[in-house]
């Protein structure tokens, strides 16, 4: 949270639409949003109260099984906000799932959408004690009471008895020593970008100092213009390995198909 997923998001698909590529921007909080299991549920904000983490993984799977198959036949690229370390993998955190569970789930989700070639765009932080403080200042003391209602009710925090701001603060710094992990052993092609702890305008309506900004998406907008360009040579450009230092996260899904067209 306040990496500047959704900023980044509207960045991308607006790069691909001013080079000629269609584009599906789907922020996290679409409604309905096409690959978000919780949208099933009663309880979408307390998983843990009618699902297990076994249960909630499957069905999560299977949006996106439905949502890749949608995509194989659709022109336009979608641009997803936070959904494959986000969403209902951190459900499955806060439901106090193994990591081997997530990592699995996390396997199996990646063989949906490897066929895709899918890009994914991991925004970090490297300092997540003050990340979530300023974040927490930024956005008031009614998001931080929300944020600790919610992700500290959960199996996770409840265990370790984590309450508070200090809580939360746990609770990410463990919640990204795992993502660390999982994006580390990806097999797609990928890119991890320090932040250095700045918000984009959006949820708080600050604004990018212009250096930052400008530093920050510069390496995002070559990648998705690289691989456009691509396309309208005689091979794709082949995947690009980055090692990640580690991070808070979002993933952006963009490709070139063998057909010449842009995917997810």
């Amino acid at each position: 949270m306040g990496s500047g997923k959704s900023t980044t998001m509207r960045f991308v698909a607006k790069a691909l639409e001013d080079a000629g590529r269609p584009a599906l921007a789907v922020h996290e909080r679409a409604d309905p949003h096409p690959v978000r299991a919780t949208d099933e549920l009663q309880h979408w904000f307390e998983p843990w109260r009618e699902s297990t983490a076994e249960q909630l993984a499957a069905c999560a799977l299977s949006r996106w099984r439905s949502f890749a198959q949608t995509i194989r036949v659709d022109l336009a690229v979608p641009v997803l906000d936070g959904q494959l370390f986000h969403g209902d993998l951190t459900n499955l955190f806060l439901m106090e799932a193994s990591l081997d569970e997530i990592a699995t789930y996390c396997d199996s989700l990646v063989q949906l959408i490897e066929p895709l070639r899918p890009l994914v765009v991991y925004l970090r932080q490297e300092n997540v004690e003050r990340a979530v403080r300023t974040v927490c200042a930024e956005r008031g003391e009614a998001w931080l009471k929300y944020q600790v209602d919610w992700k500290l009710k959960g199996p996770y925090a409840v265990r370790r008895n984590l309450v508070g701001l200090e809580g939360l603060i746990a609770l990410y710094q463990d919640y990204r020593l795992m993502t660390d992990a999982l994006f580390d052993r990806l097999p797609l092609d990928k890119m991890a970008i320090e932040t250095r702890g700045e918000t984009g305008r959006g949820t708080t309506g600050r604004s990018w100092n212009g250096s930052v900004w400008t530093a920050y998406q510069a390496p995002v907008e070559v990648r998705v213009t690289g691989r456009i360009r691509a396309t309208n040579g005689p091979s794709p450009t082949p995947p690009v390995r980055e090692h990640p230092e580690a991070g808070d996260v979002a993933v952006r899904l963009q490709s070139p198909a063998a057909d010449g067209r842009t995917r997810p």
